[in-house]
């Protein structure tokens, strides 16, 4: 695949042409691919959403080359901003789906308005690649509306959903028969807050909210739903063992019970605290060849049967363009969903006691985590998917790690996901 879009891309440039790309958002993922993109061959940021237009000038200053750009307010001004060849800056999100651009990149992490921005879209006849908070809750409806308008709809390259998928096709492409698969993770507190994650996220210059929603789990379980969307894997339990260990150990654990390991059936989803590097994923394959088990042993892949697959990094920002231009280039994802209704949700447990009346925050804050478990349990539980928290009203007094249901809040009107992922909860 590499050098097929690398041909192909410098190919464009050699024809002083390139692939288009909508930038949605300016947060650590679209600053850092604003950024990349700029030192890539036969790929062009042509327009930048964001809120703060100050903030997306000041990203586009750091960029290399002197790249032109023009504030846009109207269609009139978006036309003659893309005819000059100059990066149209926008905080009118319709701006987006007028443009010129091939593909449309969110990277908000906003559940609601990351359905506006696919949705519209797919209708504008763009491809998109969407961010996971939305994409856990109606990606199936999404990616079925792509097809129907000819456009092709994926996940983020470089984040670990699109990395694992990718993991997984190559080890499949072997012949291995794969048991588990999953990420390293570094930490997990299922209550942690912005407060508590604060010197980490100050640390790192990061969002504090959003380094809440990794320590508290939310992430990673809406990142591993997405894998299991995309490969029929499944939780062995509700939010996945997460049991701590060594990279060297992780084979002699993630294997059946019957044979001294931890799960209960095989072709599951995992989380591993403890394995470094922490930004890793995995795929566990299986042989029971003695042959391939000798030549894996020289190979120095371990004793067998079974065999840890891993790629000790992820580089969310610096790899998500190579997903997208592949999209646009040979029409094919890096991560969907397989099915036309999710085989995993990803429900809301309460943080805190919640009192009734109260509004809730946003994921990685102080209210709520997300458990990803089997989609059929958590409908016969009525459970609430995580995705469609935030700004809901609490209708009844919610005990800490209780689980909410669709029935324990009142959802805010104008609500686009809630739109289109009500269906499901009339079923």
């Amino acid at each position: 695949m590499y050098s097929q879009i690398y041909k192909k891309l410098n190919e464009l440039e050699r024809e002083g042409q390139a692939i288009k790309v909508a930038a949605v958002g300016t947060g650590f993922i679209g600053r850092g691919m604003i950024i990349q993109a700029s030192y890539m061959k036969g790929v062009r940021i042509s327009l930048i959403y964001g809120r703060d237009l100050d903030k997306v000038r000041h990203i586009v200053k750091q960029c290399n080359h002197n790249l032109e750009y023009q504030e846009c307010t109207s269609t009139a001004e978006l036309k003659t901003a893309q005819n000059n060849n100059k990066i149209a800056l926008v905080s009118d999100p319709r701006l987006i789906y007028e443009s010129d651009a091939d593909i449309v990149v969110d990277t908000t992490g906003a559940p609601e308005f990351g359905a506006r921005v696919a949705y519209n879209s797919i209708l504008s006849g763009k491809h998109i690649v969407t961010n996971p908070e939305m994409d856990i809750c109606i990606g199936p409806e999404l990616k079925q509306m792509a097809q129907e308008h000819n456009v092709i709809y994926s996940g983020q390259d470089g984040d670990e959903p699109g990395v694992v998928k990718q993991l997984f096709d190559y080890v499949s492409i072997l012949g291995f028969e794969i048991t588990a698969l999953g990420k390293f993770k570094n930490f997990t507190d299922i209550h942690a807050t912005p407060t508590s994650v604060k010197p980490w996220s100050d640390a790192y210059k990061q969002n504090p909210y959003k380094i809440s929603s990794f320590a508290d789990g939310t992430k990673m379980n809406i990142e591993m739903g997405l894998v299991s969307n995309a490969t029929g894997y499944l939780p062995d339990v509700r939010g996945m063992h997460g049991k701590k260990m060594s990279i060297d150990e992780i084979v002699n654990h993630i294997k059946p019970k019957k044979e001294g390991g931890i799960l209960h059936k095989n072709k599951v989803i995992e989380i591993i605290p403890g394995a470094e590097p922490s930004g890793g994923v995995f795929v566990i394959g299986h042989s029971n060849h003695p042959q391939i088990i000798d030549d894996m042993q020289y190979y120095k892949m371990g004793t067998g049967p079974y065999y840890l697959f891993y790629r000790p990094y992820h580089l969310c920002s610096i790899e998500i363009l190579i997903g997208a231009v592949n999209m646009v280039l040979n029409r094919e994802s890096t991560i969907e969903p397989i099915g036309e209704r999710p085989l995993v949700d990803v429900a809301t447990f309460a943080k805190r006691p919640l009192k009734k009346g109260e509004r809730l925050d946003c994921i990685g804050g102080y209210d709520y985590y997300g458990l990803v478990d089997d989609y059929s349990i958590y409908r016969n539980e009525n459970a609430l998917s995580v995705s469609l928290a935030e700004n809901a009203i609490v209708t009844r007094d919610i005990a800490q790690d209780e689980i909410l249901t669709i029935n324990d809040i009142e959802i805010e009107k104008d609500n686009f996901l809630w739109e289109i992922a009500q269906k499901r909860y009339e079923k």
